[in-house]
């Protein structure tokens, strides 16, 4: 049975596609940005299906996005090219449902009225996260490591989107169309461990490299500031 239905109102499950994890983020953005939400109403119609957005994911908060720039690309794919859960979760954000989510963190929300339908690139992209095993300690194998999961999670996004670059989602996009940073940080193996899962269940893109012992390496979608991810997470910044 389908965890979205037509008869009857559920609650979002906890593990999701991404196009979805993505409108629950600017599902949670939208309570807290009212231009964005007066943008949303211009361009979303009511779904035909019925979702209760009463519970998220704990981690839904990490794909809260860090502008109003970056929500209206995400809106604009998820509308394109997403699921109809997804569309729907977005046009369950233009109700007069107020929801507060202890958790939702705000990183320097920057207003401005775009309309939505502009996918441009006009401006460096986000950053790949690149987080690897506190051991590693030579400079050069955690370049090498970095270049490794951040080219294969781009190859995996393109794949995803059936070999066209204009249907891959609009973070990776502009991290490839940019100037392809990567922020490089270092955990123990149980944190990188946990991350994935956490992953995982939003269906975030990210790639490993593994040992015997499990992952050593790990790369995420630029969908995910760094910035927040290290809140919430027990991760040190490689200088």
């Amino acid at each position: 049975m389908s965890i979205f239905s037509k008869q009857k109102e559920q609650v979002v499950p906890a593990h999701l596609l991404y196009s979805e994890s993505l409108a629950l983020g600017l599902f949670l953005y939208a309570q807290k940005n009212p231009s964005f939400r007066e943008i949303l109403e211009q361009h979303v119609h009511p779904s035909a299906l019925k979702i209760s957005v009463e519970t998220v994911p704990a981690s839904v908060p990490l794909l809260y996005p860090e502008s109003e720039t970056v929500a209206l690309k995400r809106a604009t794919w998820i509308q394109k090219y997403g699921t109809k859960q997804s569309r729907a979760i977005l046009a369950e954000a233009i109700k007069d449902k107020p929801y507060e989510s202890p958790k939702a963190v705000v990183l320097g929300i920057t207003i401005g009225i775009l309309p939505i339908g502009i996918m441009g690139h006009d401006k460096p992209g986000g950053k790949v996260t690149v987080i690897s095993l506190n051991t590693l300690k030579e400079r050069k194998s955690l370049t090498q490591g970095g270049t490794r999961t951040s080219l294969s999670l781009l190859e995996r996004s393109i794949k995803e989107a059936g070999g066209e670059l204009k249907k891959v989602d609009p973070d990776m996009s502009d991290w490839f169309f940019g100037e392809k940073t990567i922020e490089f940080f270092s955990a123990e193996r149980k944190t990188i461990k946990s991350l994935i899962k956490e992953l995982e269940t939003l269906d975030v893109p990210h790639t490993h490299i593994s040992d015997e012992h499990g992952a050593t390496t790990l790369a995420i979608s630029p969908a995910i500031n760094p910035e927040t991810l290290s809140l919430d997470w027990d991760i040190e910044k490689i200088k």
